[in-house]
């Protein structure tokens, strides 16, 4: 099968899947015409798919698991012009081949293949050039950003390759999404749909209409910690389709282009010039979409060049009863027939959208207007027109006698790299801020803006079933020129429904000031007394030139894992504390940034930097914590584990209701060996939190680490009373259950894993199913789930140990040998970073007496004995580095005490190494 047909066939495969089964045979039989060998397979496929739906209950297949195409253009691994390193292959598409590669200047990126046909002609690649150059104009978190347009020369690439790079997306698409999940809530189809006409509106600016709008062209995309609509293949792929006379994924009318069968608007259909309300035309079909699960129109357009569809969709709230008309009509007027009669651009879309969330039943019931109904009225009238009284009014009406907030990642209005990072410290300093009303309402904690970044939560339900949020902070943040504006929804999780909203406006771009009153507004919404000294953005009196690029580098250490943030940081930071030379809190961020530098290349020469800055940050104001914490977590990553709870103290004489520093407190204990101690600050973590279930998962891990699993299950499960949707604590649960040793606990185990990665499937999750499955002995299972962790997060050396171990039981020693390297590559490094970390050194040891490379081993043996002669794990790997070496009787003295200092005996029946060592008579005698 040649590239042009396997394109074709998976175009028209993926279009069907979109029509519903009873009119499948029309459409096969229209698009496919008299190209037999299409339609064979076609119809082929679409039955294997029938079938495979049917037996395995999913929703749909998709074509790269039924079809494994043509030959591929580049190769896993493949070095491309010195500079791109082809990393997988993920599929074919309407352009050509996808790839995952590392662009050694950009990063990760996809690339695509583009057809021979462009290149052949050279009119037609001069086009094409251009065409991706204006597409290279646009600027929007909602569109798929494009790089560059590449043509590789030389027989090393074959004839005509060429190739564009764009940002890799990393999601589900929204008809994927829809397929899976069922039909979307009204309020959830209506944000994605602010967010598309968002990008929409930023295409149209650049004179370029998408003309094929889909849900398959829409990624749900995890965008800088949040998850957001992002438009693809505009405009360039309405190039290729236009020059190389491709009908794969289009139908043409005497080689006009129209678009993708079930969305093209009647224009299109007929040849007229298309227009922003043509990609309007589109966004209605992929709401009405999202929301009913089906198409508003049944027909399908004819081969005689009518579009045979009726004029009027069925209504929405006939399918859904409960969406509101408002939100009926918005749709209705963007499937109008005659796009006159549409909205004319996107903008105007989103500003319909935007309507839909007042009051709609005033327009559904104008005469059911009783005296209560007036009554509340005036409310309303005070809550719009008179903004103190409405805040009192609304906080006296939603108020909570416990309040657990959870500020969500803003929305960059404007999109400049710089605003991005002002919004994202604006979020972490405002999350901060609401943090500091706990001395006067001890029922409220605020959940770290860190925490909520790293779950990648974005949404409300998720802010519940994650936290246990009971307030939702969600907002935008905006800056246009020197002024700056900040709007804030408080949000009830549980109902969906919103409490009130915050405005606020700084003209002059005084951003303390701006966050002062927010947190002030947001303190009446919540019926809280907020005094200056707990609604100020800073304790120390700061310039707002200042205080923006504190704000600026917070933004940057957000998102320390990108590539030169942790630089950008320091440089903000650095003009901050030369303005003012007395600026604490900026000393304290520098010191904190060069331990996340340290972190991420261990050069020494950071920690230095990070201490001097500390010095001079004491030196200034001996009263700020975060100084304590950085110095704390200086002396942990160099081992000094008793200094660094001298450290942590001294950040809790400071702020005693810190569950986060006590946390730190009780960590340091447990590393440097204290467990009493240890086991107290934990409890008191989650004594200062009590709806707050991570300091219950906390201690949990404690006890599990410790042997102590019985008592690890208990605190999971409370935990999960506050949260039962909580993917981590289910996870934890799980494996709490499987290290009890108790058989009679496995069945639950599973479950309580397949539970977690049902909710949100993690790479701890999917590691610990491996390791239940090693210990059941059912190792494929084990690899298939070892390497769906690993997809996921390919940086744990524990979870390479597994698979290693699961290879080897299957007798697969290539793939063991590979995943021993590694292991010990990442646990080399691990510690190099932290060179008293006993349970790395010891694993070490086990995996380089797998390579047989005994003086190594020995050595790293004896250094983890030294760190932690008492560790059950410690011990364990021991036994196996023992085994490795041949021998045996030391192997069964370690094994022994491991398991006298609490190791799991059920989890030994995973464990390769130990197979003879339990079999062993001399082990037998001591177990009888």
């Amino acid at each position: 099968m040649t590239p042009e047909l396997y394109q074709r066939l998976k175009a028209l495969y993926d279009a069907a899947l979109d029509i519903p089964k009873e009119k499948r045979a029309a459409f096969v039989a229209e698009a496919c015409g008299d190209d037999r060998e299409l339609r064979v397979e076609l119809e082929a496929l679409l039955k294997a798919n029938d079938e495979a739906t049917a037996t395995l209950g999913a929703p749909f297949i998709r074509f790269e698991e039924l079809f494994a195409g043509p030959e591929r253009a580049f190769a896993d691994g493949q070095l491309i012009q010195g500079r791109f390193e082809i990393v997988r292959h993920l599929g074919t598409g309407g352009m050509g081949e996808v790839y995952e590669a590392i662009d050694h200047q950009l990063g990760r990126i996809a690339l695509k293949t583009i057809r021979p046909g462009v290149t052949a002609n050279r009119e037609q690649l001069s086009r094409f050039k251009k065409e991706v150059q204006l597409a290279r104009r646009v600027s929007s978190r909602h569109v798929c950003r494009i790089h560059e347009l590449f043509l590789p020369e030389g027989p090393a690439y074959g004839p005509q390759i060429a190739f564009l790079t764009m940002e890799f997306l990393e999601g589900i698409t929204l008809t994927d999404k829809v397929r899976k999940d069922g039909p979307l809530p009204w309020r959830e189809a209506r944000t994605l749909a602010l967010e598309i006409c968002a990008g929409l509106q930023c295409i149209h600016e650049e004179e370029i209409i998408h003309r094929d709008l889909k849900g398959r062209n829409i990624m749900l995309a995890y965008r800088k910690g949040t998850t957001c609509a992002v438009l693809m293949d505009f405009g360039i792929a309405h190039e290729l389709s236009h020059h190389t006379g491709n009908t794969s994924t289009t139908l043409t009318r005497d080689g006009a282009i129209i678009g993708t069968p079930g969305y093209i608007a009647p224009e299109q259909f007929e040849g007229k010039e298309a227009t922003p309300a043509t990609d309007v035309y589109a966004l209605g079909i992929v709401l009405y979409e999202c929301v009913t699960g089906q198409r508003p129109f049944s027909e399908e357009p004819q081969a005689e060049g009518t579009l045979g569809r009726a004029k009027h969709p069925t209504r929405i709230s006939s399918i859904r009863p409960g969406v509101p008309r408002r939100f009926d009509e918005v749709v209705c007027r963007c499937l109008e027939y005659d796009p006159k009669r549409r909205f004319q651009s996107a903008k105007a879309v989103e500003r319909a959208l935007r309507d839909t969330s007042f009051f709609p039943w005033l327009k559904q019931r104008p005469l059911a207007m009783t005296t209560a109904a007036l009554s509340l009225m005036l409310v309303v009238f005070s809550v719009l027109l008179i903004p103190a009284v409405g805040e009192r009014i609304r906080g006296i009406l939603f108020s909570s006698p416990e309040k657990h907030i959870a500020v969500l990642p803003f929305e960059i209005v404007g999109g400049a790299h710089e605003t991005q990072a002002l919004g994202d410290g604006l979020m972490d300093s405002l999350a901060g801020r609401l943090s500091n009303l706990d001395a006067a309402n001890k029922t409220l904690w605020v959940v770290p803006a860190n925490e909520v970044r790293s779950r990648k939560v974005n949404d409300p339900r998720s802010a519940l079933r994650e936290f246990g949020a009971t307030i939702v902070v969600k907002g935008s943040f905006e800056r246009n020129e020197q002024a700056a504006r900040l709007k804030l929804t408080l949000i009830d999780p549980k109902r969906t429904r919103e409490i009130g909203f915050v405005d606020v406006e700084d003209h002059a771009g005084d951003l303390a000031a701006l966050q002062d009153e927010a947190v002030t507004r947001l303190g009446r919404l919540m019926n809280i007394s907020v005094g200056e000294q707990h609604a100020s953005a800073s304790e120390e009196s700061v310039v707002h030139a200042v205080y923006e690029d504190y704000l600026l580098a917070l933004g940057y250490i957000q998102r320390y894992d990108k590539p030169g943030n942790l630089d950008l940081a320091i440089n903000a930071l650095q003009r901050a504390t030369e303005t003012d030379q007395h600026f604490t809190l900026g000393f304290a961020r520098l010191a904190q940034v060069y331990v996340l530098k340290y972190r991420l290349d261990l050069n020494p020469r950071w920690l230095q930097e990070a201490q001097q800055y500390c010095k001079r940050a004491l030196q200034l104001d001996s009263r700020v914590p975060l100084t304590y914490v950085t110095l704390a977590r200086i002396h942990e990553l160099t081992g000094n584990h008793d200094l660094a709870v001298q450290e942590f103290r001294h950040a809790l004489d400071l702020d005693p209701r810190n569950a986060e520093t006590l946390t730190g407190v009780a960590r340091s204990y447990q590393n440097a060996g204290d467990n009493a101690e240890a086991e107290a600050a934990y409890i008191k973590a989650a004594e200062l939190r009590p709806d707050d279930w991570n300091g219950y998962n906390n201690l949990g891990n404690f006890y599990d680490d410790n042997g102590r699993h019985l008592e690890a299950i208990a605190q999971f499960r409370h935990a999960l009373q506050l949260t039962p949707d909580n993917s981590a604590l289910y996870a934890n649960l799980g494996s709490a259950l499987l290290n009890s040793g108790d058989p009679k606990l496995l069945a639950e185990s599973e479950k309580a894993l397949k539970q977690s990665i049902a909710i949100n499937p993690t790479y701890q999750a999917y590691a610990n199913l491996g390791n239940l499955y090693g210990v059941q002995h059912r190792f494929n299972d084990c690899i298939h789930a070892t390497r769906q962790a690993l997809q996921i997060n390919d940086q744990d050396y524990e979870v390479w140990g597994n698979l290693v171990e699961a290879y080897e039981w299957v007798g697969d020693r290539e793939n063991a040998n590979i995943a021993t390297s590694r292991a010990i590559e990442l646990l080399e490094r691990a510690v190099k970073q932290n060179p008293q970390d006993a349970e790395a050194e010891a694993m070490l040891a086990a995996m380089l007496a797998r390579r047989g490379t005994r003086a190594e081993a020995m050595s790293k043996i004896k250094t983890s004995l030294a760190l932690a002669p008492d560790s059950q794990y410690v011990l364990c790997e021991v036994a196996d580095a023992y085994e490795r070496l041949g021998d045996r009787k030391r192997a069964i003295v370690y094994l022994q005490r491991a398991l006298q200092r609490g190791f799991p005996p059920g989890q030994l029946n995973g464990d390769f190494d130990l197979v003879g060592v339990i079999a062993d008579p001399g082990f037998q005698r001591l177990h009888k």
